[in-house]
């Protein structure tokens, strides 16, 4: 704080870390560092520049339209994460002006407040953990790969004021549309860069998206060209891998929009264990599935079902009434959940299955009882829950799909992708879906423009079900000729001077109520396929 002097131009706000039993000391000691004005919050406040302000002890923060006021709501878990709390606060209502910091502290409140602030475009810090006399908060965001920078707290100090200059400047001279316009044009040189870099192809990312991240990065370097920016990607491979975790949009939480979640457990559940066989298990795909909070909601609504319906045996951490008759353990149904994300950072995090207390404020104490072991400042998903989820790296847009699937959940990825490659992908999921399948969707996404392969069964939480797979009836046979079949050089072909009408006819029959299909040798060379498989796959120049 000595280090911002006497007019940074800039409101700051302490939230500490306390439990019941610490008294807080900040107002007594502050004074002796700065002169700024300290002002400790106790009812609605604006926030004004050149100003200290102090979060009660146990108390909740949060910031709305420039005025910062006391929560009086919230309960004893919430409160254990106050910072979390007010960094979330911070994400929605300042967007790209936010910056979050974490200092010496126990815990690892903060790491996911910090996420979000990023996510939303701000900029994020963390003491260097050797310089801290408590390091597991700042080690902890620094580790999980939130903060932008991770400084003592003196040169952390340097780089906010060195930010905030470069920030009134950069708002100056650019306007925000002609900021995006100038760095979409750049696009496909980036995008190049980022393929050279990670091997991911972010080309036909939704633009809008692209921009926003661009713009972050070149705000956190201090960087006001677009051309200095290209330039600098070409130069440093680090910075292509920081552009890379930005861009890979990873807001997740447990339970996220529980009306959904719930109707997806009254609903559709019902409808994919109903007369499901043991050796039968429902399978479900959670596609980006992030760091795994996700995967695991829709896993530990799977494990209540079967209890509820008293068909499954001991699930993970169900306390069992020994004087409850259960269905015979050979009857029991059971299911496997498919997860997959291309950041193998968040991958990590996810097959680790242990999460930050903030957690609480999603899941209900009794799901945390039942599936997960509090160890410390942390949650541990239960071994027996996670046998359940198989986390993979997959690439969504180039790696073959998942297949025979009762459920794909991708939630919020469609609308960060541009219309070329939904085009692509709604297709996949349909072939990877078994018949009456189910497709969930974020609350921004929908199949409304794609209903030939999709039907809603509920608009309002997203849940589309998956049609049947023939070409309409009324298409003209005509059109479905010898030409349909397309073959690869050098393949086997049928001596058109031979063919008869047998062959026409097992043809069109294919063509038209058959599943698409791809006929490979042992080698995996493609020898022929049915009509219409460029919905499903392309084959590359020089084929």
């Amino acid at each position: 704080l000595k280090a911002l002097g006497n007019r940074p131009n800039i409101a700051v706000v302490f939230v500490q870390h306390l439990d019941s039993q610490s008294k807080p000391v900040l107002s007594r000691i502050l004074p002796r560092s700065t002169s700024l004005r300290l002002v400790e919050v106790t009812e609605q406040t604006t926030v004004t520049t050149n100003t200290v302000y102090l979060c009660p002890p146990q108390a909740l923060l949060k910031i709305h339209q420039g005025r910062l006021s006391i929560v009086s709501e919230g309960n004893d878990s919430r409160r254990s994460a106050p910072i979390d709390h007010f960094f979330h606060s911070i994400s929605e209502s300042e967007g790209e002006r936010g910056v979050g910091i974490i200092l010496s502290g126990a815990g690892s409140d903060g790491t996911l407040g910090l996420k979000s602030i990023s996510d939303s475009g701000g900029v994020t810090f963390a003491q260097e953990p050797a310089s801290a006399r408590f390091d597991s908060m700042p080690r902890n965001a620094a580790t999980t790969g939130v903060a932008d920078h991770i400084l003592p707290p003196a040169e952390i100090a340097k780089e906010l004021l060195d930010y905030t200059q470069f920030m009134e400047s950069f708002v100056s001279r650019h306007n925000t549309l002609s900021l995006i316009a100038n760095i979409q044009q750049a696009i496909p040189e980036i995008a190049e860069q980022l393929l050279q870099a990670t091997n991911h192809n972010f080309q036909h990312y939704k633009t809008s998206t692209l921009g926003r991240r661009i713009a972050r990065r070149m705000q956190v370097l201090r960087i006001a060209s677009v051309r200095e920016y290209v330039e600098r990607l070409k130069r440093d491979l680090e910075e292509s891998h920081n552009l890379f975790r930005d861009l890979l949009i990873g807001v997740t939480a447990f339970f996220r929009d529980p009306e959904s979640f719930q109707y997806l457990s009254d609903e559709v559940l019902p409808r994919l264990f109903a007369k499901r066989q043991p050796d039968d298990p429902v399978r479900i795909w959670v596609a980006g599935c992030a760091t795994g909070e996700e995967a695991f909601s829709i896993a530990i609504l799977c494990q209540e079902y079967l209890d509820r319906i008293g068909r499954a045996g001991a699930g993970p951490g169900v306390d069992v009434d020994e004087n409850e008759v259960r269905t015979p353990a050979v009857s029991q149904p059971s299911f496997q959940v498919f997860a997959s994300d291309i950041d193998e950072q968040a991958l990590a995090t996810a097959r680790e299955g242990i999460y930050p207390v903030g957690i609480a404020e999603n899941v209900s104490p009794e799901r945390l009882q039942r599936f997960f072991v509090q160890k410390g400042k942390r949650f541990h998903v239960k071994q027996s829950l996670r046998e359940k989820v198989l986390f993979s790296c997959h690439n969504l847009i180039s790696d073959p799909p998942f297949s025979r699937l009762d459920l794909i959940s991708c939630r919020n990825l469609l609308i960060y992708l541009g219309p070329h490659l939904q085009k692509k992908l709604v297709p996949l999921f349909h072939y990877a879906l078994r018949p009456n399948g189910f497709l969930f969707l974020g609350p921004s996404e929908s199949m409304s423009s794609h209903g030939e392969l999709f039907g809603s069964l509920d608009a309002k939480h997203r849940i589309s079900q998956r049609k049947g797979t023939a070409i309409a009836r009324n298409a003209p046979l005509a059109t479905r000729s010898a030409g349909s079949v397309v073959r690869t050089p050098g393949a086997s072909t049928l001596d058109d001077d031979k063919t008869d009408i047998v062959q026409i006819m097992q043809r069109i029959v294919l063509d038209e109520f058959a599943p698409k299909t791809v006929v490979v040798d042992e080698a995996g060379q493609i020898v022929c396929s049915s009509a219409e498989t460029e919905k499903y796959l392309s084959i590359g120049e020089g084929a």
